[in-house]
């Protein structure tokens, strides 16, 4: 619909055009009754102004009241968020000027404003800690955000005879028991709901576990933006072990319980609204030993051999330890655990696995017992393949039969269901009586296991006289050294009544006979040998022809094969699936090689190519080894490293480009690292992308790059860099990340798998990051999931081929969290963003203008096209679609959502404390508790 609004004053525009107008959304903050709703309004107007006035911008009404205002001149649309009750209203757009002045009003629009139903009442709460048993005094806080609906009062009930109200409490437990903790919302229609959790208050025990530390500290830093300094949290390799909840403090003493060794100390500071500084330097120091020596840690297995295939289940009896034993613990090395004194486990994956049991006395003493686990991979089975050269024919009929295509076969037996048999893979086999015959072959590999396949040949009376073929033998020599290959041909064999049906070589030295017409055969060793063919004709009847071949010297040893092997990765982060391949080992007698593979952690397999997860970090040597019918062996070997995954390490910033290649190196040490960038801002009016290349541990080259259709030379824009250590993460709010690269030989969509299942889809930032070719292209994903996502090279339409390039992405939930001081904000837009300025708002003010990413999430519109941005503030920033032009001068696109991610410095965070004074007493300095 187009509605045209127009006025025509003499001291205003000639004609003010509304083109489109339309609901964008809304959000009601505690579901009040003035909504803030979200418009979007289209206009045009003509450039004939009053004379002598200078166009400012443009106010928009509703019902006569000024709602928005653009103060761009040359804007020809707006967003307008604003606060209105429900109801049906009248919007009028007007135009002012420098001076003052402002136009008549526009013809009027209508339109109804409507919010959401409110949400159900629905009482819900998260407790800090999660885990709600603890010793006494034990502290819980109750947080009810979660809950929904008009909730006009929050009554809690703690179960101990004290009660509360607000959204957010706390309370601590002071006495032991069992504690039902409940929440009652209710609205203002008196409706109520509730929910319950079940608290456990345990007594603390005192044993030689016990610690005491004394901590001394400075600080002086008071919070600005409105937060208050509230105390500090002591931390033992990064866990919370103590609190002071006083700001005025500079000393601690912390009572804990821990096992002997050596940790890391660390303090922080705390404010009241929750934020938290980062953590002191570390303070290394040494807990003595707490033991009990009647404690024993000691298990039974059955089997009792601990190598086998997989699935291997090992079950393990744990009786025979000694002590007053509480827990029994069990970690079996491939990531799983269990309880309890007798368990039982199944290895399904192949690998050396530490299965290790760990009691705990009563007085927190500890015991450990460990074993190796081998679980080995089961033998790939044969599968037998059987190839006749005939199905029938009349009696006498001769079939040559061929089984050298079945798999994994050491030994070969054939029935040929007429009473005869024979053990080798290629046979020649007359029958000789009419009749129907199922022959069957069984292959058998070296582990015994065995598979059978058969074939029905089919034997007819003998129907008029038959000629039988003729074999004619030419050979490109008779007589030489060893070793001598000569070449054999049979093509000249014929028969009267039609073409020969099959063809078969026995080259009269033991070795495999051969089934074509032509073939070669080396002989190795001297002597004289009778190399035979015998032709089959379509009614089954033979013809065999023979030459003499002389063999001179001495006998030729058997040369050893050559093992050759390629991995699809050598490196990565457990679990990592490596395929090996070593089809193109060879052997220079045309030997039939068997393939044996050992994976370095104890894992074994065969086959010419094969697959195997290594589960544990490590530097593993993958070896091949080859061995001929002769029994010569050779062997390849590669190293397979796999490495826990990275700590997250995250570093970006913001340069000025233009087109030609600048070095950006990195702050940070990175060992994979994975760099996205941009978009590019509009300075430059023309289409272009950001291209990367060169990207090492210290850094990586980029530039602008414009369409090839361009003149090249492009003005400084500014862009954003991302730079993250390949691999999976999971924040300390749950939020998971995961940096990867990709590569790509063509346009069509390809499908990339994530390595590891997101809980929620993820918004996607996306980048080139090699310039193979000197052609502009632009990254394009599309259906982004939990596990995947589709992604397209874009290259210039007027354009018909492109080169293999490869690209990253940085997929991340949407969230908003704090990562060291920097305020993180990841989301994505509707479909809206098209080839005209759109406005994401970042839903509150942050501290400073972000630092800005954005990759389009859909592939909506065909058309290569890239975003570019502008006006970027601390509260909003415009995007665009952006096509290139090089087949036609269109720039109209389909409406695509895009994916952000901003990054804002949070200047408020105190910073760590200084720790001053730090003292260990041992565990015999700690009184027991009476009572």
């Amino acid at each position: 619909m187009i509605i045209y609004l127009t006025t025509t004053p003499e001291t205003a525009m000639k004609k003010l055009i509304v083109l489109f107008f339309i609901t964008l959304g809304f959000f009601i903050p505690g579901y009040c009754l003035a909504a803030t709703h979200d418009i979007h309004i289209d206009w045009s107007y003509d450039s004939q102004l009053a004379e002598g006035k200078t166009l400012a911008g443009y106010h928009l009404y509703k019902e006569g009241i000024e709602t928005c205002t653009s103060t761009t001149p040359v804007a020809t649309s707006m967003d307008c968020v604003f606060n209105s009750e429900d109801g049906t209203f009248q919007f009028t757009l007007t135009a002012f000027y420098a001076d003052g002045s402002e136009s008549p009003h526009s013809s009027p629009y209508t339109f109804i404003l409507t919010s959401p139903p409110e949400p159900a009442l629905l009482a819900d709460f998260i407790t800090t800690p999660s885990i709600l048993s603890g010793n006494i005094p034990f502290t819980v806080s109750f947080n009810a955000a979660s809950s929904t609906g008009d909730i006009s009062s929050y009554i809690w009930n703690y179960g101990d005879s004290n009660t509360d109200s607000g959204s957010q409490v706390t309370h601590t437990y002071n006495t032991i028991g069992t504690y039902s903790a409940v929440l009652t919302v209710t609205d203002s229609q008196g409706n109520t709901s509730q929910k319950t959790v079940t608290i456990n208050a345990t007594s603390p025990q005192s044993s030689s576990n016990t610690r005491d530390i004394h901590i001394e500290w400075q600080y002086e830093f008071q919070p600005d933006g409105g937060r208050t300094l509230a105390g500090y949290y002591l931390y033992k390799e990064g866990e919370k072990i103590c609190t002071s909840d006083s700001p005025s403090d500079t000393a601690m003493d912390c009572v804990f319980e821990s096992e002997e060794g050596t940790f890391n100390f660390t303090l922080t500071a705390f404010c009241t609204d929750g934020y938290e500084s980062p953590h002191s330097a570390p303070y290394t120091f040494t807990l003595g030993t707490s033991s009990d020596p009647n404690l024993t840690a000691s298990f039974a297995t059955d089997p009792i051999s601990l190598t086998g295939e997989t699935p291997f289940t090992i079950a393990f009896d744990a009786t025979s330890s000694t002590g007053t034993i509480s827990t029994y613990n069990w970690s079996f090395g491939d990531n799983s655990t269990d309880t309890g004194s007798q368990i039982s486990h199944t290895f399904t994956s192949p690998g050396i696995f530490q299965a290790t049991l760990t009691v705990t006395s009563t007085t927190g003493a500890t015991s450990q017992h460990s074993v190796t686990v081998t679980a080995t991979a089961p033998p790939e089975p044969p599968v037998a393949i059987i190839s006749p050269a005939t199905f029938s024919g009349d009696a006498p009929l001769t079939v040559s039969f061929d089984g050298s295509s079945s798999t994994n076969a050491a030994a070969y037996s054939w029935f040929f269901g007429d009473g005869a048999t024979a053990n080798v893979s290629q046979t020649n086999h007359t029958f000789a009586t009419p009749g129907t015959y199922t022959t069957a072959l069984t292959v058998t590999n070296d582990q015994g296991q065995t598979h059978s396949a058969n074939v029905t040949i089919t034997v007819n009376e003998t129907t008029g006289s038959n000629t039988p073929p003729t074999a004619v033998i030419s050979s490109s020599t008779a007589m030489g050294d060893a070793p001598l290959n000569i070449s054999f041909n049979g093509t000249g064999s014929h028969d009267e009544e039609g073409p020969i049906s099959s063809y078969l070589w026995n080259f009269g030295d033991g070795s495999q006979t051969s089934s074509t017409a032509t073939t070669s055969h080396t002989y190795t060793t001297a002597g004289t040998f009778n190399a035979s063919l015998t032709v089959t004709d379509s009614h089954g009847t033979t013809n065999t022809a023979s030459t003499p071949v002389i063999i001179t010297g001495q006998s030729q040893t058997n040369q050893d094969p050559t093992a050759r092997m390629t991995a699809s990765a050598v490196s990565g982060t457990p679990p990592l699936e490596v395929f090996f391949d070593g089809s193109t080992s060879s052997d220079p007698e045309n030997s039939p090689l068997t393939f044996n593979w050992n994976f370095g952690d104890g894992a074994v397999a065969q086959g010419a190519a094969v697959s195997h997860v290594y589960t544990n970090p490590g530097s593993f040597t993958a070896t091949l080894t080859v061995a001929d019918d002769a029994g010569a062996t050779s062997s390849s070997s590669m190293t397979i490293n796999t490495e826990d995954t990275p700590d997250f390490q995250l570093e970006l910033g913001e340069i000025e480009i233009d087109h030609n290649w600048k070095r950006v190196n990195f702050s940070n040490t990175f060992v994979h690292p994975i760099v996205v960038a941009g978009p590019p801002t509009k300075n430059d009016d023309n289409p272009c992308v950001v291209r990367m290349r060169n990207i090492t541990s210290s850094g990586f080259d980029i530039h602008i790059q414009e369409w090839n259709y361009l003149d090249g030379s492009h003005t400084n824009e500014t862009v954003a860099y991302l730079v993250l250590e390949k691999g999976s993460f999971t924040l300390e709010d749950g939020t998971m990340v995961e940096a990867g690269e990709f590569s790509s030989n063509s346009n069509e969509l390809q499908t990339i798998q994530f390595n590891s299942a997101f809980t929620t889809e993820p918004v996607l930032v996306t980048s080139i990051t090699s310039s193979n070719g000197e052609d502009a292209v632009a990254s394009r994903p599309q259906n982004i999931s939990k596990t995947a996502f589709e992604h397209q090279i874009q290259k210039q339409e007027s354009l018909n081929t492109q080169s293999s390039e490869t690209g990253s992405y940085i997929a991340w939930e949407p969230s908003e969290s704090n990562i060291d001081n920097i305020n993180i904000i990841v989301n994505k837009t509707a479909d809206r963003v098209r080839n005209r300025w759109y406005t994401v708002r970042y839903g509150k003010q942050l501290p400073e203008p972000p630092i800005f990413f954005g990759t389009m999430q859909s592939l909506n519109g065909i058309d290569t096209s890239a975003i570019r941005y502008t006006n970027k503030t601390n509260r909003e920033v415009k995007i665009m679609v952006e096509e290139e032009q090089s087949a036609d001068q269109e720039t109209m696109h389909t409406s695509e959502s895009v994916g952000y991610f901003l990054f804002s410095a949070d200047t408020t965070v105190p910073p760590a404390p200084s720790v001053t004074y730090f003292i260990n007493f041992q565990p015999s300095d700690v009184p027991v508790p009476e009572g």
